[in-house]
């Protein structure tokens, strides 16, 4: 029992707050009222089609790849 740290009370009131920020934002993302994890899915899939759209455009526009590869941090 020695290894447990524990947090700041002002850590754990932003974690909290975080956590109720990111709550909100799917149940206001939620349509028809189904789950929470489908709003969560949903928004994974936008944020995927955005990240081929960006990438898609920089293509078209002559972009290296290695270019793109680097804006992205993946080089």
């Amino acid at each position: 029992m020695g290894q447990y740290q524990i947090r700041a009370l002002k850590g754990i009131k932003r974690l909290m707050l975080m956590i109720q920020f990111v709550y909100l934002y799917l149940k206001r993302m939620t349509p028809n009222n189904s789950c929470l994890g489908e709003s969560l899915r949903q928004c994974q899939r936008k944020q995927k089609q955005e990240l081929v759209k960006i990438i898609y455009r920089k293509a078209q526009n002559g972009v290296a790849l290695k270019t793109i590869f680097e804006e992205l941090k993946i080089a």
